[in-house]
């Protein structure tokens, strides 16, 4: 494995319609050579001939596992989501390991991601207090807060474009959010982390989305258990995931073809990766870095001023008679 003291953990990968960006993603698992893969493929949406073909070929790039390797593989027959299929998928994953790196189609890891998360998957995989590893740095931030000469730093805030956790933490993931009814009567408690009220707000507005199933996001369900548990998340603190798909699903993608994240103007869209140095500086504490939660908040136009919340509010509640109209 690149640069790695250890045998590279076991790695998922999931895949449905996007065999551009998947053969990038599988190129870098190959050289990882890690001696556990487990390959998980939703099934094309009836009728959808667009999905049929890019369905095709990322199931030729699955079988094309040419080093000494375990492979597992959880092929769908019927169209899951993406909700459902990765939730399924990890589940499953984990009868079989303790410990996963997860990538997504769209998610291209520079090298070094494999050792930084081999790496701390040993050293906290006993420690309920961390819940994940993300490989992503999301923000625009780093060279204007202090990390101290780190090479990781700890939030509360998980990121999913490329990332790894134990068995341990996603056993405690309730996928389907039954204890949401109960735990929204004290969601105001979370003021400590998203800083004032009106975010709460804002972040209980999607909690409550994701649990109705609205959103088919399965990320955010993830989260709430990270909120619930209060489980903190490693962050690098150099990007060591570049995001080929910019926020927009496979499914999009192959319905408006492959063109459109070019097209979209996203500062989020493959951004460069920068190889972690080793070995590793440890953080010497294990809080929250709450100045960076806070910037991570600006960056995304999270933390908005009251004008800004109003429209935002507006513009949702439009939308909302659109769609009962439609109905």
């Amino acid at each position: 494995m690149n640069g790695c003291l250890t045998e590279c953990p076991p790695i998922i990968i999931f895949g449905f319609a996007r065999p551009g960006s998947l053969r990038l993603v599988f190129d870098r698992v190959r050289e990882a050579r890690p001696s556990k893969l487990f390959i998980v493929l939703d099934y094309p949406r009836e009728g959808r001939v667009d999905d049929l073909e890019g369905w095709t070929e990322s199931k030729k790039i699955f079988e094309g596992v040419d080093w000494s390797c375990e492979v597992k593989r959880n092929y769908a027959t019927k169209n899951m989501g993406c909700r459902d299929r990765i939730q399924s998928g990890l589940s499953w994953a984990f009868e079989h390991v303790d410990r996963l790196m997860i990538l997504e189609d769209d998610c291209v890891p520079d090298p070094t991601f494999f050792r930084f998360c081999g790496d701390l998957l040993e050293r906290y995989k006993d420690d309920t207090r961390v819940g994940m590893i993300a490989g992503c740095d999301e923000h625009f931030h780093v060279k204007e807060i202090d990390y101290f000469g780190d090479s990781y730093y700890f939030d509360r805030f998980s990121s999913i474009w490329g990332w790894a956790t134990w068995r341990r933490a996603w056993l405690l993931n309730d996928t389907r959010m039954t204890y949401w009814p109960e735990f929204k009567k004290r969601f105001e408690l979370m003021d400590g982390v998203f800083r004032n009220k009106l975010t709460t707000r804002y972040f209980k507005g999607f909690m409550n989305e994701w649990y109705l199933r609205t959103s088919g996001t399965w990320d955010g369900v993830w989260q709430a258990t990270m909120y619930r548990q209060s489980m903190l998340c490693i962050h690098p603190t150099v990007n060591l995931i570049s995001n080929y798909g910019c926020g927009v699903s496979s499914r999009e993608e192959s319905r408006s073809g492959a063109t459109r994240c070019a097209k979209r103007s996203n500062p989020w869209d493959r951004r460069p990766t920068v190889s972690m140095k080793f070995p590793l500086i440890h953080p010497m504490t294990m809080m929250p870095h709450i100045i960076s939660e806070r910037q991570r908040f600006l960056d995304a136009g999270e933390i908005k001023p009251w004008w800004r919340w109003l429209v935002w509010g507006l513009k949702r509640k439009l939308r909302c008679m659109i769609k009962a109209v439609k109905k």
